[in-house]
């Protein structure tokens, strides 16, 4: 009789493992490698249609209506890698208050996942909901490691597109650090900071970074430095038929990061470079020349994403990807299109 308490419990053990291992819910939509910008986060509780309470007290689900927001577009895909471009407005991983716009549970419902069932999809850094641009996707678990571990290393480079108030730009100069660096002819500005550590337990929706020179910036140990490049875009104005004038009030830069800190750029360009981003309420404070965008969209867009020549994965026939800004930048900013950035 003494064995048998330690028996029962065994057995409803191995019962509860057989029923994880059947459970399609658990393999496909919380993998064990899921992991953001090389931040470690917790899997969203659920990433699977929302559901309501009906009056007689069952549940009802509800059908995901994705017809509010732009499509995303495939940059490319194979065995191993799937690449989006992300328009405003999606979230790049799993939300439990609105699953409507869940970007990872559109893709799956396009079967553009891996394994069997094609929705095997796991998201391999993130982007901020009202950004856009680039997103990688493992439909491996071996592609989503790999790719993983040359973040962590900081082997993998991103290039952002920012639309900022030409105003601001001589502040952006003025704060980057020296020397400058000069690279196929074109002009590049540093700009660093100082992560703010923040307190345990705590979740806070923004960050705090501090130039390098300010009081105590140099002395707090085991502090992280955050570091981005920055060089002006030139881009052709509309022409005179154009309501917009040519002396145009908005500026494009284009920005170089290995940083995967939450709101790195974001936080940098406004917070120590005191230039922030068209359409960032959250970090422009009070700037005048900063307004709410049409779509409430920030003019941040992941334009490219170089990974290390020396990865091996499947049939991957291209370390480099590119996706073009958003259409309606023409008609905010007047940046055309068709221009080829370097």
């Amino acid at each position: 009789s003494r064995w048998f308490p330690m028996f029962r419990r065994g057995r409803e053990l191995i019962g509860a493992i057989g029923g994880l291992r059947d459970c399609h819910h658990l393999q496909h939509n919380l993998p064990r490698h899921y992991i953001v910008n090389s931040c470690h986060e917790h899997p969203p509780r659920s990433i699977v249609p929302t559901k309501r309470m009906r009056h007689d007290g069952m549940t009802a689900t509800t059908q995901t209506n994705y017809t509010k927001l732009e499509e995303p577009s495939i940059i490319y895909n194979d065995n191993h890698l799937l690449v989006v471009n992300k328009p405003p407005g999606w979230h790049s991983v799993p939300n439990p208050t609105n699953s409507s716009k869940c970007l990872l549970t559109k893709l799956r419902d396009m079967e553009l996942g891996g394994g069997s069932r094609q929705d095997f999809l796991l998201p391999i850094h993130r982007i901020d909901q009202p950004c856009s641009g680039l997103l990688l996707f493992g439909k491996t678990s071996k592609a989503a490691s790999r790719i993983t571990k040359l973040w962590k290393k900081k082997q993998v480079q991103k290039f952002y597109l920012a639309a900022v108030p030409s105003s601001n730009v001589e502040h952006l100069q003025r704060y980057s650090v020296q020397p400058k660096d000069y690279e196929d002819g074109n002009e590049w500005f540093t700009v660093q900071g100082v992560l703010e550590s923040r307190k345990e337990g705590k979740q806070q929706r923004s960050v705090r970074i501090r130039p390098l020179t300010a009081p105590g910036a140099e002395s707090k140990q085991g502090r992280r430095i955050l570091s981005v490049r920055w060089k002006l875009v030139e881009m052709p104005r509309l022409g005179e038929s154009s309501t917009l004038h040519n002396d145009n009030p908005h500026s494009m830069i284009l920005v170089q990061t290995t940083d995967g800190a939450r709101h790195a750029v974001r936080a940098l360009l406004a917070q120590v470079g005191k230039c922030p981003i068209q359409g960032d309420l959250r970090y422009g404070g009070n700037n005048t020349a900063l307004g709410v965008l049409p779509d409430q969209s920030v003019a941040l867009h992941a334009y490219r994403i170089q990974l290390d020549a020396k990865l091996q994965l499947g049939s991957l026939s291209t370390h480099h990807f590119e996706a073009p800004f958003p259409a309606t930048w023409e008609s905010y900013f007047g940046f055309s299109a068709r221009t080829a950035i370097h």
